[in-house]
């Protein structure tokens, strides 16, 4: 007979992936996104997207629905299709999935002297974000912030509104957005980026280049010019956070996940 999934809740998977653990393995996903195979659904009229991805030759795929109150994943074994695990994650998987690579990208685009960090929005995502980043770099000052930007290094911006302009902001500065807020950025942000980066281009702004070969090394950050990233939710780092979830269940209840 073969076992049912097993279902985890949003405590377990906290417990199984914290946000440094998640950092890495989201940087490698990004890295090797060529080989994720991601997809996307959004359904007309309903605040809810469908997505995932199937890296070739993983024995895992995962999917993932999400709206804003809540997320579920069902992580599949790629030979059967056999749902592996459902984890209940109460969107705490996209949450740390978008906090770690929008920390990585920062990391890789902010001046390495820069400490203070400016917060356009809030949440559970900001304050992931912010986790994520202090084990990547060490932040001195945190401002949770309005207008108040022009003497911020990093600028988070966590939220669709309110709307961010250049003249808001200080030369060289660095700009991520998670989840919506790349809707934030006028064009005075935008237009003056000298790199625009995103973990998944075809739904980030015009311009957008992949995250992934900046953190592979093969792009480099322009010195003391001001940088983007548009973070959104890329399926590559669903599908390595899924797998890891899934050998950790194998582990620990010794069940074929």
């Amino acid at each position: 007979m073969t076992p049912p999934p097993v279902v985890l809740t949003e405590t377990e998977i906290r417990a199984m992936l914290p946000v440094a653990d998640a950092v890495e393995l989201v940087r490698d996903a990004l890295i090797t996104a060529e080989r994720a195979r991601p997809w996307r659904l959004d359904l007309p009229g309903l605040d809810v997207a469908v997505g995932g991805a199937h890296p070739r030759g993983a024995v895992h795929f995962t999917a993932r629905l999400a709206s804003p109150s809540t997320g579920l994943s069902v992580v599949g074994d790629a030979a059967t299709g056999r749902p592996a695990v459902i984890a209940l994650d109460d969107g705490y998987l996209g949450d740390v999935r978008t906090a770690a690579a929008g920390a990585l990208a920062t990391d890789a685009l902010a001046d390495p002297d820069a400490r203070t960090v400016a917060v356009v929005g809030g949440g559970p995502l900001a304050a992931l974000h912010l986790e994520a980043l202090a084990t990547l770099r060490e932040v001195r000052e945190i401002r949770v912030s309005g207008r108040g930007l022009r003497d911020a290094d990093i600028v988070a911006v966590h939220a669709a509104t309110p709307r961010v302009h250049g003249g808001w902001l200080k030369p060289g500065v660095h700009i991520t957005a998670l989840g919506e807020g790349h809707l934030a950025l006028t064009g005075s942000v935008l237009n003056t980026a000298e790199l625009l980066v995103a973990d998944d281009p075809s739904r980030g702004p015009a311009g957008s280049v992949p995250l992934g070969p900046l953190l592979a090394g093969q792009l480099h950050r322009p010195d003391g010019r001001p940088t983007v990233a548009a973070i959104t939710g890329a399926g590559a780092a669903d599908a390595a956070l899924g797998a890891h979830i899934a050998g950790i269940t194998r582990a620990i209840t010794g069940l074929r996940t």
